[in-house]
């Protein structure tokens, strides 16, 4: 007899095949940390090495200190697997941990192990269990054999994958120590064995698997302890990638946007009131010298309109109740009147060590007011009286304690004081909304401040990060990547952020002028070398925008001034996206808080992305975007074996999907990459119609079907045409002209169509 389904039951299976279908794809990594020894996140290992590769495959690291309560993944389908890289084989409760990691495998979660497991031992040295120990590793396909080559110089490579071995550093003649790990499971792989015939042992050191990964202490980097040099030996995207098992992850880009780098650049305002050590003549030939605000603009903005700047004071610079004055203010609006300068804060007091102000009181930093300039704005003994005020008894001034100007009682971390300026006591509210609202006195009606631009080392601590999000600033800056003969490895370039309690903060994605000159005391040209690290954050794989950061101070030397120079220039050359600094810091917390939902067979929704612009999928030169089963995509651009697909900002959840390219032309007009951002494509037929906005020439290239077609571009009552035929690729190119940040409507269509 057949049996019939209800209406009930077949509503309930479509409905259960329809969540199977939309499957959340996990993208966390939970980063464990021994808060005991490194006491920064920052610090570790895995934010310094791990991160920007597992950043550049896709993933967002999560840090745990392993002293806190384990987290429950029982309600966390975000999370795609464990990653740890402890400094010391020990623990709180190791026998609580490896349950907990062993029924993290089992639901599925993939586990990392680099270096020393970190479960060997509790705190007070009592070993964990054997049996425990074994049943875990055995989930990797891993067996401790639970011997130490006591001779490391008398083993002997058995197998080297050159693939994944050498990356940046070969292994060296003479191994380091290592224990004897072995691979137990087929669906394991190793990567390097070694094996000692007077010890009777083989070991496999670099390991990936079906489980997840790991890599033996000393096998996977090098570290130098003495110069604080470091390099990969394996190939931490290709480990990561295999660990990770990544290949099935759409990869959300910080780098590029409609099909080109993204280019920004950012000055803070250290050096403000500086005078230049510049000699200038004037109109008479009178030598003179100029404040270096003034000498930059005229040399470094001004002629410059096609590459946008975010520009930021610091308020107590403006500010004559601080330290600023006319000239300092009259700079002010000369800058923010360029088209294409963005007005941005660099704080108020410029916090120097912000972890000294988390827990801010006054009679924490009485002690530096004496170091503090006066500016000239109080009579008093001290030029303090307002910040004394909060100390102030009736009957008499206090005294301040007299300072050992060399000893580390007058230093707080690198710095003599814990910020630049003290005519108030410390008040987050007002370093964050308080300098934009008196920065904002300075601009045009038009502008506002758009970006909030960290001061000092940079290391923000939560709530301030916190309190700029919740003013809607975008805050940028920290990082200090590096990538060239100083810093020769992928290990010098800084992931997208940094995780602060809760909080996402944006890192730079370059380091500016201070750690190429040994702190502004010398190589004042050293900002030139830039160059290098962006051109090996471009090849073999784009890493980085190109972010060209410097400092007011810049423009005090002729030699500094000259490679900022240089580097616009170097922009200029570059095929490039010029954006502005708050737009990158958006795409950039976006990266942090993208969701992808899968779809179904290579096709993905991608949810909450804020201003993330771009999608990656690498090892793409065989795939192509399926128009068909796609919604909100721009275009789409193969480069260096991946495929970069552009996303329309207009579109808060476009749908990617995916098909095995067509080599032999496109029915679909599809932007293939753009100087200028470009939202709110609508296609009708082999006709396109958008908005566009950007600096510079309006060059773009669109893939077409073949064929002749004329564009137009409007904008505030101006209208400009042109016309353009595809080439023997079915590419378009055309150009609408200079901009200057104007939004302009644009159409391309064959002559004579509507």
């Amino acid at each position: 007899m057949r049996r019939l389904v209800s209406p009930v039951m077949l509503l309930l299976l479509l409905c259960g095949v329809a969540a199977h279908a939309q499957e959340l794809v996990p993208r966390t990594v939970i980063a464990f940390y021994d808060g005991s020894i490194d006491k920064r996140w920052r610090d570790t290992t895995i934010h310094q090495m791990a991160e920007l590769p597992l950043n550049h495959l896709g993933l967002v690291l999560e840090p745990h200190d392993i002293d806190a309560p384990l987290p429950d993944l029982a309600a966390r389908p975000d999370v795609r697997g464990i990653l740890t890289w402890l400094p010391a084989d020990a623990m709180p409760r190791p026998e609580a941990y490896l349950d907990w990691a062993g029924n993290a495998i089992d639901m599925g979660k993939r586990y990392v192990m680099m270096g020393v497991g970190g479960f060997a031992a509790d705190r007070a040295g009592r070993p964990a269990s054997p049996a425990k120990i074994d049943r875990f590793l055995a989930r990797l396909g891993l067996k401790d054999e639970r011997f130490w080559s006591a001779f490391p110089y008398k083993a002997r490579p058995v197998f080297v994958d050159r693939e994944m071995i050498g990356f940046e550093r070969p292994l060296t003649a003479v191994f380091p120590p290592f224990a004897a790990m072995r691979v137990v499971d087929s669906s394991a792989r190793s990567h390097l064995t070694l094996r000692s015939e007077e010890e009777a042992i083989t070991a496999d050191l670099v390991v990936t698997g079906a489980h997840g990964g790991f890599a033996a202490a000393d096998f996977a980097n090098f570290y130098d302890a003495e110069t604080e040099r470091r390099q990969w030996i394996i190939d931490p995207f290709r480990f990561f990638r295999l660990a990770f098992a990544t290949d099935d992850l759409p990869k959300p880009d910080v780098t590029t946007i409609v099909g080109r780098r993204i280019y920004y650049s950012q000055i803070d305002g250290d050096g403000w009131r500086n005078v230049s050590q510049i000699e200038e003549r004037d109109r008479v030939g009178t030598r003179r010298h100029r404040r270096s605000i003034d000498l930059l603009i005229d040399a470094a903005v001004k002629p410059y309109p096609d590459l946008p700047v975010s520009i930021a004071p610091i308020a107590a610079d403006l500010d004559p109740e601080w330290c600023g004055d006319a000239k300092a203010q009259e700079a002010a609006r000369r800058a923010f009147a360029q088209p294409q300068v963005e007005a941005g804060s660099h704080t108020y007091s410029h916090p120097l060590d912000w972890a000294f102000f988390e827990n801010a009181t006054p009679e924490k930093e009485r002690a530096f007011l004496r170091l503090y300039p006066r500016c000239g704005q109080d009579a008093t003994r001290y030029g303090w009286s307002r910040f004394l005020d909060v100390f102030r008894r009736a009957d008499a001034e206090p005294a301040l304690p007299d300072l050992d100007l060399a000893g580390e009682g007058a230093k707080i971390g690198a710095y003599a004081t814990p910020r630049s300026y003290a005519t108030l006591p410390f008040d987050v509210d007002r370093e964050i909304t308080g300098a934009a609202a008196y920065i904002a006195k300075f601009l045009p009606a038009e502008k506002h401040v758009a970006l909030l631009q960290w001061s000092g080392n940079t290391l923000a601590f939560p709530e301030a990060i916190r309190r700029a999000r919740q003013a809607g600033l975008p805050a940028i800056n920290g990082g200090d990547t590096r990538f060239d003969p100083e810093r020769p490895s992928v290990g010098y370039v800084a992931p997208v952020g940094r995780y602060a309690d809760g909080e996402w903060q944006v890192y730079a994605s370059a380091s500016n002028e201070n750690t190429y000159s040994e702190d502004w005391t010398s190589r004042f040209f050293g900002l030139k070398y830039l160059a290098r690290t962006l051109e090996r954050t471009e090849s073999p794989r784009r890493l980085k925008p190109f972010d060209l950061y410097y400092h007011v101070f810049s423009a005090d030397r002729q030699a500094s001034l000259n490679a900022v120079l240089a580097m616009l220039d170097l922009a200029r050359q570059s095929e490039v996206a010029p954006l502005h600094t708050s737009q990158y810091a958006r795409i950039a917390d976006g990266f942090f808080h993208a969701r992808l939902v899968k779809l179904g067979e290579r096709r993905w929704r991608v949810e909450a992305r804020g201003a993330l612009a771009t999608m990656r999928f690498d090892d793409a030169d065989a795939l192509a975007v399926d128009p068909a089963r796609s919604s909100g995509i721009l275009g789409e651009r193969w480069y260096q074996g991946s495929l970069y697909v552009a996303l329309d900002p207009s579109d808060p959840a476009p749908v990617i999907a995916l098909a095995t390219r067509n080599n032999g032309g496109t029915s679909t007009p599809m932007l293939l990459h753009s100087r200028w951002p470009i939202s709110d494509l609508v296609r009708h037929g082999d006709a396109v119609a958008f908005n566009a906005a950007g600096f510079g020439t309006g060059e773009m290239h669109w893939t077409m079907p073949p064929g002749a077609y004329r564009w137009e571009a409007r904008s505030g009552g101006v209208s400009r045409t042109g016309e353009a035929t595809t080439d023997g690729a079915s590419n378009l190119s055309l150009d609408l002209g200079p901009g200057e940040g104007e939004t302009v409507a644009v159409s391309i269509a064959r002559p004579g169509s509507s």
